[in-house]
């Protein structure tokens, strides 16, 4: 294990200079931070159920300090909310009744790699996470990094918590183990914002898709907060990027991926032209939810197996658009981290598959980065299926199904009602978000 976990180290150290893509300037000339929080409530307004993953830069402190160039990524899922009735990290449904245009009705999910009995940190709201207790436009001192980790104390969020013996010996003895975790997880697991820029795929959802990320994260973190199992942390097997990239997949974001750091693994990465980096799943993520090639007649969608599960599962394709949202760090009198850090690391693949030009055509194409555009889209495509299904003769299964999709006439039209009925319902979702959107413009 320790070998193929030491070969796999070195294949990346040797491809990274080569296949390694920065953008050093695009974040930081756009919205300021104050103006991407403003933002927040308009998005939430409109969507009361939706995922962010962040891909974060590194950060670097006035002392000197620098984190990992690959940067760090955490998940924020509105609509779910830390269960306190339990002294461990557990997520549930916000309680009925919650108001979920309020921004701290979510939580934020971040992996903390000396945390033993649990894959992650739980901390509530999206202010927290960006901005910790600090404003975007006051200035930030060693006094805000105190006041951000008193709150996380007395959120709570951070009791049960274990960590990893070798790390326990670094902590200062007149410190609990979670102030220790506390001062560490500042700029990384919460108050994200003080030293990093963000790079964002904001996923609309339904309760259902919320609820399935709520119950994966349940039952894989069991094992670790019983004490049945350790969690460890693996840069190459099981990282960060491998957890919300999961996470998102019982939510219907492409498929789960098994965590191994075996050579066998590495090698399955390298070919598969996919590595569990920060920025390159946000980037995937934001093309699989933004494919409305997928949203096809029910017959087809019945006839392709794994769409067919997706929706059966959930009652929705999870095809309905997703918008970046690149948000600055906290650039008002900063005197404790430097600003312009890399905005962008991509493990690029140039020749084959060039993950950098997609960025930054991504960046610039309204389709993704204004969230109006990016529904007129979705509901020009929905509409177009509509019409089709209207003019066309009751489906039938196709005549050469693969054996997975194979099915009696009574399946397919049991499936084509709630297919097309979610297709209807869709469409008038859609363009009441697009009236409410309108609204919002004219202030009326």
């Amino acid at each position: 294990m320790r070998a193929g976990r030491f070969s796999a180290l070195l294949i990346i150290t040797i491809l990274i200079p080569i296949l390694s893509y920065s953008n050093y300037s695009s974040i930081e000339e756009g919205a300021t931070l104050a103006q991407v929080e403003a933002g927040h409530a308009s998005y939430d307004s409109i969507f009361p159920y939706y995922t962010v993953q962040c891909s974060f830069s590194k950060e670097r402190k006035t002392d000197g300090y620098s984190s990992s160039f690959m940067g760090h990524t955490v998940l924020y899922i509105k609509g779910a909310c830390r269960d306190k009735s339990v002294p461990y990290p557990k997520l549930k449904l916000c309680d009925p009744g919650t108001d979920l245009t309020k921004k701290s009705s979510g939580v934020a999910l971040s992996v903390e790699k000396i945390v033993s009995n649990s894959q992650y940190v739980a901390t509530d709201g999206v202010d927290f996470l960006l901005n910790g207790s600090s404003l975007p436009d006051e200035p930030l001192t060693i006094d805000s990094i105190k006041n951000t980790v008193n709150a996380v104390l007395a959120s709570g969020s951070l009791n049960g918590l274990k960590i990893h013996d070798k790390y326990l010996r670094k902590k200062p003895t007149d410190a609990s183990v979670a102030e220790y975790l506390a001062w560490i997880g500042v700029g990384t697991d919460f108050a994200v914002s003080f030293g990093r820029d963000s790079t964002c795929a904001r996923i609309p959802m339904t309760q259902s898709q919320i609820q399935a990320e709520v119950n994966y994260v349940n039952d894989t973190n069991e094992p670790y907060v019983t004490g049945a199992q350790e969690f460890s942390w693996s840069a190459v097997g099981d990282n960060c990027a491998h957890f919300t990239h999961d996470v998102l997949a019982a939510g219907g974001i492409r498929t789960e991926i098994p965590r191994s750091s075996s050579m066998g693994r590495v090698i399955y990465n390298f070919v598969s032209l996919h590595w569990e980096i920060p920025t390159n799943d946000v980037l995937k993520d934001l093309e699989f939810a933004n494919d409305l090639t997928q949203i096809r007649s029910a017959e087809e969608v019945f006839n392709d197996h794994d769409e067919r599960e997706i929706f059966n599962k959930l009652g929705t394709l999870p095809r309905l658009g997703a918008t970046i949202e690149e948000i600055p760090m906290h650039l008002f009198e900063n005197n404790v981290y430097k600003a312009n850090s890399p905005t962008t690391f991509l493990l690029d693949f140039p020749v084959v598959d060039n993950r950098g030009r997609k960025f930054d055509a991504l960046e610039k194409d309204p389709a993704y980065t204004n969230v109006a555009d990016n529904l007129q889209r979705t509901l020009t495509r929905l509409q177009e299926i509509q019409t089709q299904t209207k003019g066309s003769p009751t489906p039938t299964p196709s005549s050469t199904p693969s054996p997975a999709a194979s099915g009696s006439n009574a399946e397919l039209a049991e499936f084509s009602t709630r297919y097309n009925a979610w297709i209807d319902q869709s469409i008038v979702d859609i363009q009441t978000r697009l009236a409410k959107i309108a609204q919002l413009k004219t202030g009326k």
